[in-house]
């Protein structure tokens, strides 16, 4: 935008008065705002297709637009739930305009649970098609447990367990944590011997599971 001045100039003549026009019609385009997942987190991307554009927002401030004055430069991470709005500006620019995106709910990017069933000692883990599956069966959480291993056959339990699963792919967060029990196990009963040692009557206890006490 600017302001075009003119003058009409002839020998022997004063100048002409100055004319002037005043162009405002161009305008910085508007901001898009798109919610994506990055490292397991929710986050906002502002973008405009004008170059040179300056993106200024603000979160759960509505309605005093007035108050978005924090500059964007990358993605940012928000609260779930959110409402954020955004306007551009850019020298010679007239403003972009508020754009705005309300409730920006984690609920809608997290990955479908899984689901766990155990048959006898047979685990079985399943989850959304094309996401993998995460799990572990020392009640610790699968999403970043250093004992946390990817399913890929079902599998056997030798000992009562927690079993935990959680589903992953990729632009959407991690799903929520399934947890399954199993307490099948139980250690085999005590046998009793009686002998005869000299004098004394001996009672043996046993158990035909190693490592019982």
């Amino acid at each position: 935008n600017d302001t075009v001045k003119a003058i009409a100039a002839v020998d022997r003549k004063f100048n002409s008065e100055v004319s002037q026009s005043i162009y405002n019609g161009f305008r910085v385009n508007e901001v898009i705002i798109t919610p994506i997942v990055e490292n397991n987190q929710l986050k906002v991307k502002l973008e405009t297709s004008t170059p040179g554009a300056s993106i200024y927002y603000g979160i759960n401030e509505q309605p005093d637009y007035a108050a978005a004055g924090m500059p964007y430069s990358s993605p940012i991470t928000i609260p779930d739930g959110s409402f954020i709005y955004a306007n551009a500006t850019n020298p010679g620019f007239n403003e972009a305009g508020w754009s705005y995106h309300d409730n920006i709910n984690a609920s809608e990017y997290r990955c479908g649970r899984p689901s766990i069933t155990v048959t006898d000692t047979l685990v079985t883990i399943g989850g959304p098609e094309g996401a993998q599956l995460y799990y572990t069966i020392d009640g610790s959480d699968p999403n970043d447990s250093k004992t946390r291993t990817q399913y890929k056959n079902p599998f056997k339990l030798t000992r009562n367990a927690t079993i935990k699963a959680v589903a992953v792919a990729n632009g959407k967060l991690n799903s929520l944590i399934y947890e399954r029990e199993y307490s099948g196990f139980r250690v085999k009963d005590v046998t009793f011997a009686m002998y005869a040692q000299g004098d004394n009557l001996m009672m043996e206890l046993a158990c035909a599971d190693k490592g019982a006490t």
